[in-house]
């Protein structure tokens, strides 16, 4: 007996001298017969199987097949048959020991009785006679001839002459063998000791073709030259084998298990083979082919195809229908969301606020028909400016609907002229209290007086906005970064400030920027944008956002927009004032006159005083601003007059040639406020003549508007109707 089982547990008791004598008489007596019954029974035992011991390990002979079994990288074993082996060894409490080799070593080893089960083994009638077989089954498997495309291997009568791959000792090999007389194929057989040799002979040119199980070759001819032909054959059984006249018991515990596993769609049997045969087309090949069956497809070849045309017809009507149906939906549902989009798109402002000496513009561009990002800038009752940039942490229909919400409360708290960090706060505690998604949403918040330039500010885990000073300096607002809108209720928002001067530029964007991606996937960065802004340096606020996006456009090379992309910008323009050519535009140049009096600490008596007073009372109507959202000196909103411009002396027209105020003060003459040296003198002496030498331009109008109350003088010249501002 293999030392792989147990020693008999039932040994034979030896019979003593005594009894021996005692039955030496020619009498059968009833101790006789009894003694004759146990001797028997105890034969009888003897002959029965003795029980695995759980201590024995039961030897199991493993050959290279995948995926039915075979050797990983780390050399342990696995497969269909391995896994509903160790399934149930675990339920048996078996302890296994595989014993690997090749096909042919394993079988031999089985007929020798060194192992004590062989996996995936094929029965045959002739096996039978030699080893003992389970009764399940585990899987079917037929012989299939792969070749290389070149080859023209098509039937069985192709293979006659050609060089065939096989593996000595295969049951599809023996198959072959023993039919080719009959069908009349005679190929040379080329032996080799694996089903994987077999293939690579084949791709290399070696041989012809490899005769390999149908399982293993749609396995492992994935990425080879061979390829599956037509010819398939001798579908067998694939069983659990054990020596002859021994493993019953073995044998019968897999039986059992295995009637339960396949009834159990969920057990280890079926998950296993869904694992390994993905990809795979098992096909439940008959071992004979019923004559009866074969006549009767044959006669009904015909009806089924005059059945198939009049089926395939319906499908096709029916399928067009749907198709119908499901384009009629997309373009209602595209409709839909380009009405969105649109909504969207009139939610950020696209006119400005008309500010004196300031130039606002910004840009939303969503990365799909709608996005989460948003831009906002309104007047507030004191004349200050209110703005503020986000970004919503999702895209599409979702972080739109939030955007709109999180603008609607920002803009709603803003109202009430608080600081940014108040308003920050309050609609975060709102948006924590609604936020049953889990959204949140960063902010750049912020509120700016336009008559000295300060802008206090708060960021809600923004990108840090950059300044682009007039020097070309790019600065990066780092200070002030709170938690996002929207994660906690009990978040600490500050706020800090920071003066624009004249030519600075305030530029704020969204992530969209800095992580819009090329074809090859890279970034942006914060370093390009900080080189494209400061490259740009004294353009526009609308020039310096278009040149901006540019860029950004030009680096994706076509790339689609990985996210929302939003930029506000704000720039203080230079002390320059631009005026219209129209009598209009007299109330703005009375309230910069004063202005520029103030600015210079010029005596009232230069006539200055009295439009001061005037802009104070009623400030002039403001004028509506481009319709492409650049706002530059266009008109006054408030109070008192911005901060931030100058008369600028020219010499080629009448308004630019130098301004002269035309009242009279104590008998002198005002100068030409455009002429440093002419206000310089203005207190010493009467002048006759501005000290630039041009000619004062300002008529009557101007100084009716100056100081009516006032006998003022007149400066000789003429306004010419029209002339450049």
């Amino acid at each position: 007996m293999p030392a792989a089982w147990a020693p008999d547990p039932y040994p034979r008791v030896p019979i003593s001298a005594k009894l021996r004598s005692s039955y030496s008489g020619t009498h059968v007596t009833a101790a006789h017969r009894a003694l004759t019954a146990l001797v028997a029974l105890a034969g009888v035992l003897l002959a029965a199987p003795a029980p695995l011991d759980a201590a024995t390990p039961l030897r199991v002979g493993t050959y290279p097949n995948p995926p039915l079994i075979f050797r990983d990288e780390g050399g342990r074993p696995q497969g269909i048959y391995v896994d509903v082996l160790e399934h149930v060894a675990r339920q048996e409490r078996w302890r296994l020991e595989y014993v690997e080799g090749a096909w042919e070593q394993c079988l031999e080893r089985l007929r020798r009785g060194e192992i004590d089960l062989l996996l995936a083994i094929g029965y045959s009638p002739e096996r039978s006679r030699q080893f003992e077989f389970s009764h399940e089954l585990l899987i079917e498997n037929w012989g299939q001839v792969y070749a290389p495309p070149n080859a023209n291997i098509h039937t069985l009568l192709d293979l006659t002459g050609r060089r065939l791959a096989v593996v000595r000792g295969d049951i599809y090999y023996a198959a072959l063998q023993s039919t080719h007389e009959t069908l009349k194929v005679f190929p040379t057989f080329v032996e080799v000791s694996d089903y994987a040799d077999t293939l690579r002979l084949a791709d290399q040119g070696q041989a012809d073709a490899a005769l390999v199980p149908r399982i293993f070759g749609a396995w492992a001819a994935r990425g080879g030259q061979a390829e599956k032909t037509s010819i398939m054959f001798s579908p067998v059984e694939l069983r659990f084998a054990a020596p002859a006249g021994r493993g019953k018991e073995v044998l019968g515990a897999l039986d059992r298990h295995l009637v339960a596993l396949k009834a159990d769609k969920g057990s280890v049997y079926h998950r296993s083979i869904r694992a390994w045969l993905e990809g795979v087309r098992t096909l439940n090949f008959p071992t004979w082919l019923n004559p009866f069956w074969v006549a009767g497809v044959v006669l009904s070849a015909g009806g089924l195809a005059v059945g198939l045309n009049f089926l395939l017809g319906w499908l096709v009507r029916r399928r067009t229908r749907a198709l119908r149906a499901q384009m009629a939906a997309r373009a209602r549902i595209e409709s839909e969301l380009r009405i969105a989009r649109e909504i969207q798109l009139s939610f950020v402002p696209r006119t400005y606020p008309p500010l004196p000496g300031w130039e606002i513009h910004g840009d939303l561009r969503p990365a799909r028909e709608v996005g989460g990002d948003f831009y906002d800038c309104f007047l507030l009752e004191d004349g200050r400016l209110y703005f503020a940039l986000g970004d919503v942490s999702d895209k599409g229909v979702p972080a739109a609907l939030f955007m709109a919400v999180t603008k609607t409360l920002l803009g709603a708290s803003a109202v009430t002229g608080d600081s940014p960090a108040a308003i920050v706060d309050r609609v975060n505690r709102r948006t924590v209290l609604a936020n049953e998604q889990c959204m949140f949403i960063t902010a750049f918040c912020g509120i700016l007086d336009p008559n000295t330039g300060r802008v206090v500010y708060t960021n809600a885990g923004h990108n840090p906005p950059l300044v682009l000073r007039a020097d070309g300096n790019v600065e990066i607002l780092e200070h002030g970064r709170a938690p996002a809108l929207g994660i906690a209720d009990d978040a600490q928002y500050g706020f800090y400030d920071i003066i624009l001067g004249p030519g600075d530029a305030l530029f704020m964007y969204t992530d969209g920027v800095t992580e819009a991606t090329d074809r090859a996937g890279a970034f942006f960065t914060d370093e390009r944008l900080r080189a494209a802004v400061a490259g740009y340096s004294g353009r526009s606020a609308e020039q310096l956002a278009a040149a901006v996006l540019g860029e950004v456009t030009a680096f994706a090379e076509g790339a689609p927009p990985a996210d929302d992309i939003a930029v506000l910008v704000i720039r203080r323009a230079t002390d320059r004032l631009h005026l219209r050519s129209s009598l209009t535009e007299i109330d703005r140049l009375a309230e910069k006159v004063a202005w520029v009096g103030r600015e210079h600490a010029l005596p009232e008596e230069l006539g200055y005083g009295a439009h001061r007073h005037r802009a104070l009372a009623s400030p002039p109507a403001r004028r509506g601003s481009r319709s492409t959202g650049s706002v530059a000196a266009s008109g006054s909103p408030w109070k008192r007059p911005a901060v931030g411009f100058a008369l600028r002396r020219r010499s080629a027209t009448p308004f630019s040639a130098g301004w002269s105020a035309a009242r009279t003060a104590g008998g002198r003459r005002a100068p030409s406020l455009a002429c440093p040296a002419s206000i310089r003198s203005a207190r010493r002496a009467p002048i006759r003549t501005c000290s630039c030498r041009t000619t004062c331009t300002i008529r009557s109008a101007v100084a009716r508007r100056t100081d009516r109350r006032s006998a003022a003088s007149r400066h000789s010249g003429s306004l010419r109707e029209g002339g450049e501002p």
